[in-house]
């Protein structure tokens, strides 16, 4: 339970508007869409990482952008990552207009010159959102072009995609609690759990919030996302019947 395994379906809408919309510059992936891309429309596109994992030091930089990792990591560990609660917990509280642009992610970024990023905006196993999409959301110079319930497309508005961007207009970027929802709806985990809670809760939708939530914790109690969205509730009800 819980688990998906990534096919070639899952991208084939993504696959046709990368074909027929040609975007510039260097894309940010994970492993699972680069092996559908390199397949699919290589050399028309270049992937940032496939699962043949050939450059490490890349892979881990990737895995680093996709978790928003605010400073050097000492060990390269997967599991060593708590930017997604920090950032969901400031969202909670209001506070999601900090500065990152000096952050080790972003550096990476303009290091590889980022000009777009493709895929899923959650885990394709766990369900955690990603939170690179949760730093963004607020970053106007990143334009949401594309979402089809299975992948996103964010283009760095740098002028290398005028075209693009002015043939798609920016969606809101609200859309992405939506894309998660979708991504998500179907796993049964803690994390998609969370993820649901938390996407549900952005959007206004408390009574679903309230339900994910306390799914979540069901099955682990330390959740501190879940947690959280449980304490806005609370606060949220009290304030109501005020």
């Amino acid at each position: 339970m819980g688990k998906l395994l990534e096919t070639d379906s899952i991208y084939l809408r993504l696959g046709t508007f990368l074909d027929e919309n040609k975007i510039n510059g260097n894309m940010l992936n994970r492993e699972f869409t680069g092996n559908y891309i390199i397949f699919k429309l290589f050399p028309k596109y270049k992937v940032f990482m496939d699962s043949r994992y050939i450059n490490t030091d890349v892979v881990f930089d990737g895995l680093n952008m996709f978790h928003a990792i605010e400073e050097p990591p000492t060990l390269k560990n997967l599991r060593d990552t708590n930017s997604l609660a920090e950032i969901c917990i400031k969202r909670l509280k209001g506070a999601d207009n900090e500065d990152f642009t000096k952050e080790y992610w972003h550096n990476l970024l303009n290091k590889y010159n980022i000009d777009f990023i493709v895929g899923r905006v959650t885990h394709p196993n766990s369900g955690r959102f990603f939170p690179i999409f949760l730093k963004l959301m607020n970053d106007n110079r990143w334009k949401l072009i594309y979402t089809d319930g299975n992948a996103v497309i964010l283009v760095k508005d740098n002028h290398k995609n005028d075209k693009v961007i002015k043939k798609f207009p920016p969606k809101k970027k609200v859309l992405l609690y939506d894309q998660a929802i979708l991504e998500t709806i179907t796993k049964h985990s803690e994390n998609a759990y969370e993820t649901l809670a938390y996407a549900f809760l952005m959007k206004g939708n408390i009574k679903n919030a309230e339900i994910f939530a306390r799914n979540a914790l069901a099955l682990n109690k330390n959740l501190k996302i879940a947690q959280a969205c449980l304490q806005f509730i609370d606060f949220f009800k009290k304030s109501a019947h005020e």
